[in-house]
């Protein structure tokens, strides 16, 4: 995932900056909103490196509260809450 969003910055170095975290099966993430805020936040991608068959990415794009990604053995969840 850090490869891809590194290519992602360096195609457009002034106007995209990302957080990485690396999570394990059955880990729960929260990130606040406030995390959020600056500079400007058009969307969420999040990726997860699984071998099952698919994209195994979500883009999040309602932002106004936290968002929680949910990850099992071969799948994740991601929702928003306010």
């Amino acid at each position: 995932m850090v490869r891809r969003a590194r290519d992602l910055q360096k195609t457009f170095p002034q106007s995209l900056s990302y957080h990485s975290w690396e999570l394990v099966p059955g880990q729960t993430i929260r990130v606040p909103a406030s995390a959020l805020g600056a500079p400007r936040v058009a969307a969420v991608l999040v990726f997860a490196n699984y071998t099952t068959p698919g994209a195994n990415r979500v883009r999040v794009e309602d932002l106004k509260g936290a968002v929680v990604a949910r990850f099992d053995i071969q799948s994740f969840d991601v929702s928003t809450t306010r």
